[in-house]
């Protein structure tokens, strides 16, 4: 499992190892699949992750999580950052679920 933070450093969200997306309240999300799909909790596909760290809102890219875990925005801007093993899909769940 991995947190999900916002800019504060406040937990606003976790992941678990089958890719599923909960907030601070246990309620469920959606889902981050294996091949980077992100799926709301009625299963609509809502954006994707495209395995280099870009995440992209139907076909538009909205953000990036970096390396270290930081999720930003098209300009930069960190947002927030995810915990290992998952960051980058805890950073597509942040940008694509939580917001």
């Amino acid at each position: 499992m991995g947190y999900i933070y916002s800019l504060n450093s406040q937990k606003i969200g976790h992941i678990d190892d089958k890719g599923e997306v909960f907030d601070t309240s246990d309620h469920h999300l959606g889902k981050v699949a294996s091949d980077g799909h992100v799926l709301t909790v009625s299963g609509n596909m809502v954006g994707h992750l495209d395995g280099s760290g870009r995440v992209f809102e139907d076909s538009r890219h909205v953000g990036t999580v970096r390396g270290d875990g930081s999720i930003v925005d098209l300009n930069g801007h960190r947002l927030g950052h995810a915990d290992p093993p998952h960051a980058e899909f805890g950073g597509a769940a942040l940008l694509l679920l939580i917001r």
